[in-house]
């Protein structure tokens, strides 16, 4: 489908002058791939380009958006924004289409998936387990067992490994005895 259709011609010259605009194609055939109405399609479409213009005027490089990047644009422009009509200000309607975006950008390999938190405790856990099943020649059905109580918290090694951890990291350093 063409974007052109669903893209208000007051808000094009918004998309043309962004990073987004080699995107804009694939985020409308995946709109109308799952299903969405064109009236839905089309205002997630529009603040998209509501938010296109954002990126353009903070100078944010599509590589760079993320979560955070959203949050900012809903809490920090919408409640101040001047940008001219017509222009979506709905916040719940911009936070829908922005999010879609970024999970299109995401499927495409554009934008890195998030960050994940790092567990301490949980990698060393994983690099033991590949350690005992790798070099140690732990069986599978004796690995399985292990984790199995180590998961449900019967386990001593974990309060073992936590321990080891704060002694190795400093105090300063979270690590949560599970």
């Amino acid at each position: 489908m063409n974007a052109s259709f669903l893209v208000s011609p007051s808000l094009r010259g918004w998309f043309a002058a962004s990073e987004l605009a080699p995107h804009i194609e694939t985020f409308v055939e995946r709109l109308v791939r799952d299903g969405y109405s064109c009236r839905t399609a089309a205002n997630h479409v529009d603040s998209v380009a509501h938010f296109a213009r954002w990126m353009s005027r903070t100078r944010l490089k599509v590589e760079r958006l993320d979560e955070g990047a959203i949050q900012r644009f809903l809490d920090r422009h919408l409640p101040r924004c001047d940008c001219p009509p017509p222009v979506h200000r709905n916040r719940r309607d911009l936070s829908a289409g922005c999010h879609l975006l970024l999970r299109v950008l995401r499927d495409q390999g554009i934008v890195p998936a998030p960050m994940a938190k790092t567990d301490h405790v949980k990698e060393e856990l994983c690099r033991f387990d590949e350690h005992m099943r790798c070099a140690r020649g732990l069986c599978e059905g004796t690995w399985r067992s292990f984790r199995l109580r180590r998961d449900q918290g019967d386990c001593a090694l974990h309060g073992v490994v936590a321990r080891a951890f704060r002694t190795r990291l400093g105090p300063h350093d979270e690590v949560a005895d599970e």
